[in-house]
């Protein structure tokens, strides 16, 4: 069983304690923040990206692993890499990983 951290049940707090209505949406995206967490790498034999979502990939190519961006097709159940126009079967990536958020600068901070 996964437990949550601090952290991850200050978020869910926060969903349910805000002044707005509470949507599905919300909900389903604070589960995704505290279950799926960025730089977290999840097996493919585990289970797989949402269709057309951009993530990063390992693949290993003879005893060399490697780390890439790609987007999961999930009509054609493979990873199509934008830069080279290129597929990848399920069957050689080994992991994959939400991209993590763009940097957001505090407000002390200038851009």
């Amino acid at each position: 069983m996964t437990t949550m951290t601090n952290e991850q049940m200050k978020i869910m707090k926060n969903i349910f304690e805000s002044d707005k209505k509470v949507t599905n949406d919300m909900v389903l995206k604070a589960l995704e923040r505290v279950f799926c967490e960025e730089g977290k790498w999840i097996p493919v034999s585990e289970r797989l990206p949402e269709d057309e979502q951009e993530v990063l990939i390992t693949y290993k190519i003879n005893v060399k692993h490697h780390v890439w961006s790609a987007i999961w097709d999930e009509l054609h159940c493979r990873f199509y890499d934008k830069k080279y126009r290129n597929y990848m079967s399920v069957d050689s990536v080994i992991a994959w990983m939400p991209l993590p958020h763009p940097y957001e600068p505090r407000e002390s901070e200038e851009v």
